[in-house]
Order: C-alpha cells, then sequence, then structure tokens
C-alpha cells in the first residue's frame, strides 16, 4: 500500500485528514493483527468535507476495520525534527536488532 502511495499537494491548511482515515479500508491486514495507526500533520482536519468523505465516515471506517488511530498534529517545524527523531531511533532500532 505505502509503495503505491503518492503524496501531492501541501501547504494548505486544513487537511484532508478524513479521506486518509476513510484511506485506510484500502490497506490489507493480516486477520488476528493489532491494528494500530499513527498519523502526523502539521494542520488539523476541514471542518466541513471537502470531498465525500465525512468526519463520520472516517470513524466508522476506522471501527470497522479495528484499528486505534493516534493524530498527531504539529506545526511544521516541530513536525520535522519528530520525524527526525523517529528516523535516527528506527536506525538505532534497525542497527542494535532491538526489535
Amino acid at each position: 500500500f505505502l509503495r503505491n502511495t503518492v503524496i501531492k499537494g501541501g501547504q494548505d491548511i486544513p487537511e484532508a485528514l478524513n479521506e486518509a482515515i476513510y484511506d485506510f479500508g484500502k490497506m490489507t491486514f493480516e486477520t488476528d493483527s493489532k491494528r494500530t495507526a499513527f498519523i502526523l500533520t502539521d494542520a488539523p482536519a476541514h471542518p466541513v468535507p471537502k470531498g465525500n468523505i465525512t468526519e463520520e465516515m472516517a470513524k466508522e471506517k476506522i471501527e470497522e476495520l479495528g484499528i486505534k488511530a493516534n493524530i498527531i498534529c504539529l506545526c511544521s517545524s516541530v513536525l520535522i525534527c519528530f520525524l527526525n527523531i523517529i528516523v535516527t531511533a528506527i536506525y538505532y532500532i534497525i542497527y542494535y536488532e532491538l526489535l
């Protein structure tokens, strides 16, 4: 799923967060898997749907899929710093085989 994801747009506030959450339905999961999503964004969701997906539809989708969603909204500079920390932590976990 992630290999086919295209990042586009940007530099706008608010975000298409409901659409992103709804797209979890395009992912495949193991039947008995624990499902947790971490969504990092630099702006809140559209208060009024920009497209066809409402906040209620997004909530229903993650409930249907059994996903625990963790949404973190940070300003751009803090988000970049946070992502650098995460990437560095993953590097050390892989390098030292801590997984």
